[in-house]
């Protein structure tokens, strides 16, 4: 069922996205052989958190006895499986990073923008 929104809650979601964007060009920026996933995970929850809202993926719960995820951001390596966890070890040149970011607004309303736009080459 396709549910209309009110121009307030278009604005909300214009937001959430927009935050998203900026996270994501942060990250793009970042990109680089020498530069770990993990300081661009902590870079983007750095900019999540100083706009007011939260990492919607980190903390979210796994299947049974598994931990909840870890990150702000999904990065996956080259032909690693969608949803990686960001780590410490230095991207290579020609490594491919895909990158999923999603924010929770303190109005209770979501962004994400999916991995398949945003791969970058290292």
């Amino acid at each position: 069922m396709i549910r209309v929104k009110n121009p307030e809650q278009i604005d909300k979601l214009r937001r959430a996205g927009g935050l998203v964007v900026e996270c994501h060009e942060i990250a793009r920026e970042m990109i680089k052989p020498g530069v770990s996933t993990a300081e661009i995970n902590a870079a983007v929850e750095e900019h999540i958190l100083k706009a007011g809202a939260a990492p919607a993926f980190k903390g979210y719960p796994g299947s049974q006895g598994v931990k909840p995820f870890p990150a702000a951001c999904c990065m996956s390596v080259d032909e690693q499986v969608v949803h990686g966890f960001p780590n410490d070890k230095p991207l290579k040149k020609g490594q491919i990073l895909s990158v999923d970011i999603g924010v929770k607004m303190p109005s209770g309303w979501y962004g994400e923008i999916g991995r398949a736009s945003c791969r970058e080459r290292v």
